[in-house]
């Protein structure tokens, strides 16, 4: 098995460093986007319990479990 020289051997070698960097943070990615209440919480379940086991697949299901923010909220009625 050959691996791939040059230029695609670069760009094969990027690809996985920001896969690795990038999928611990996916919970967090989730959350943003989602526009979850508590990112924050989120977050600090994702850096602090990352290394475990599970603590990825926690932060994984707050991520999508937590309510979102509501930006528009309607005014009591008269």
């Amino acid at each position: 098995m050959q691996f791939p020289t040059g230029n695609a051997g670069l760009s094969l070698a990027f690809l996985i460093i920001v896969g690795v960097v990038m999928l611990p943070l996916l919970p967090t990615w989730i959350a943003v986007i989602r526009g979850a209440e508590a990112i924050s919480f989120v977050l600090l379940i994702n850096i602090f319990c990352c290394a475990t086991v599970l603590g990825w697949p926690i932060a994984l299901v707050l991520a999508f479990k937590m309510p979102r923010r509501s930006e528009f909220q309607m005014p009591p009625p008269p």
